[in-house]
């Protein structure tokens, strides 16, 4: 042990060996494209909306309203309503 930290190179070699662990197992495809100055393009609409889970809910007069999956909590009462416990 003391002869490894004695030595910055080989201190360097278990650090990048034990990187490249890493990256084999959790690493994943880079999701951002990176391009070069000049290769951009338009940005659209579609492209700044953020990519999440949601759900839209409609009334009965017709609003409309989008919110996010877990705005919303799981109850477990069976499909009952909110009040349905104190009848």
């Amino acid at each position: 042990m003391e002869s490894l930290l004695n030595s910055r190179e080989r201190v360097l070699t278990v650090v990048e060996e034990e990187a490249s662990e890493v990256v084999a197992k959790f690493g994943t495809k880079r999701r951002t494209a990176i391009v070069k100055e000049g290769e951009f393009r338009e940005l659209r609409p579609e492209d700044v909306i953020p990519n999440s889970s949601s759900l839209v809910v409609y009334s009965r007069k017709g609003f409309i309203k989008r919110m996010a999956v877990d705005t919303f909590s799981v109850q477990g009462r069976g499909g009952q309503g909110t009040f349905a416990h104190f009848y």
